[in-house]
């Protein structure tokens, strides 16, 4: 699995794990990023039939920070990919389609006829609950078709093919809405679980002083231990 890079512990958790609905839940700057891009990939390259969907609240965010991140990890990887920029969809080399969107009330309604494999939702605790529902919905039933990638990566498939199919991945920073908290925090169903991810164990990764400048500014326990409790959600809106 690790074929260009060292994942960190909990980047392999959330990569390796066998929830339906996996959510990550970290500090700023703790890897989480990379371990979704890192999973959605491996799913695109390895189903040769699939629709995801990434998302986020904001065109704009998704446009800095996630969009970049796949693309990126995707070169890394060497998988082929098409991009076009008038759709804002990536194309396989295997014709699975990754479609980029805006994940606001107004755009949401425009998704409503599309069928998903998966769907990737960064801070979800900025976008509304029955957005989420709305994209569970779309998940379709049918098995994805393995990709020649596939079949050349048999431990791969051995273990995670039924687990990358009809998937949600998201992710939120500390002190998330109370829905989240519902499904996700000592969940009741093993299709849902919360992988954690602390900043401090990004270090080498990581400029110098960055934790100490954290610890400064008073963003603690929920941007830098993504801890369920304690904190404050004052500034959720600083990232």
């Amino acid at each position: 699995m690790d074929k260009v890079f060292d994942l960190l512990p909990s980047q392999r958790e959330f990569v390796c794990s066998t929830a339906k609905f996996r959510h990550a839940i970290g500090g700023i700057s703790s890897g989480r990023t990379t371990a979704v891009v890192y999973l959605t990939a491996l799913i695109a390259q390895s189903f040769s039939n699939n629709c995801i969907l990434i998302g986020r609240f904001r065109w704009g965010d998704l446009m800095a920070t996630t969009k970049i991140s796949f693309i990126d990890m995707l070169d890394t990887l060497g998988f082929d990919y098409e991009f076009k920029v008038s759709e804002q969809t990536l194309t396989m080399g295997n014709g699975t389609k990754v479609l980029f969107r805006e994940l606001g009330e107004d755009s949401i309604h425009g998704l409503m006829g599309l069928s998903l494999g998966a769907f990737v939702i960064e801070q979800l605790e900025e976008v509304p609950e029955r957005n989420y529902w709305r994209l569970r919905s779309k998940l379709f039933r049918q098995d994805l078709i393995l990709s020649r990638w596939g079949e050349e990566n048999p431990e791969i498939v051995r273990l995670f093919y039924k687990n990358w199919q009809r998937i949600s991945i998201t992710t939120s920073y500390g002190v998330p809405p109370d829905w989240i908290r519902d499904l996700w925090k000592d969940p009741a169903e093993s299709r849902y679980e919360a992988i954690y991810f602390d900043t401090r164990d990004n270090v080498p990764n990581l400029p110098k002083g960055y934790i100490d400048d954290l610890v400064e500014s008073k963003i603690l326990k929920n941007y830098l231990e993504g801890s369920w409790d304690g904190g404050s959600n004052e500034n959720s809106d600083l990232y």
